[in-house]
């Protein structure tokens, strides 16, 4: 019995390790022009091909993080705040790694 659970504990492990490794993570900071974080701005992070998305919202720092389950497929950032015009990025995360990132909002002109 002790063998079978050793034997389990340890296969469950490499199936583990197997999955992480094919994971990454985008790490990012938005800002204004001025330099100044932009706080609660939506970040949409979508993976072509099967849309399947992610959404957070940056913090007072203008910081967000995301894990990124298959980093051998491309996504699209797009990031959005009342008073800015939307960006939208495509990123390429790579496997074991963290993709850091930065992007400027510009503000909308006044119609």
């Amino acid at each position: 019995m002790k063998r079978a659970s050793i034997a389990l504990f340890t296969l469950l492990l490499l199936a583990t390790s197997a999955l992480a490794a094919d994971q990454g993570r985008i790490v990012g900071t938005v800002v204004d022009a001025g330099g100044q974080p932009v706080a609660d701005a939506k970040v949409v992070l979508t993976r072509n091909g099967t849309q399947v998305r992610q959404e957070k919202a940056t913090s007072e720092k203008g910081q967000f993080s995301m894990l990124v389950l298959d980093a051998s497929a491309e996504y699209t950032i797009h990031i959005e705040k009342d008073g800015f015009e939307p960006l939208d990025e495509a990123v390429q995360p790579k496997a074991g790694e963290t993709l850091r990132v930065s992007y400027t909002l510009k503000a909308k002109s006044a119609q």
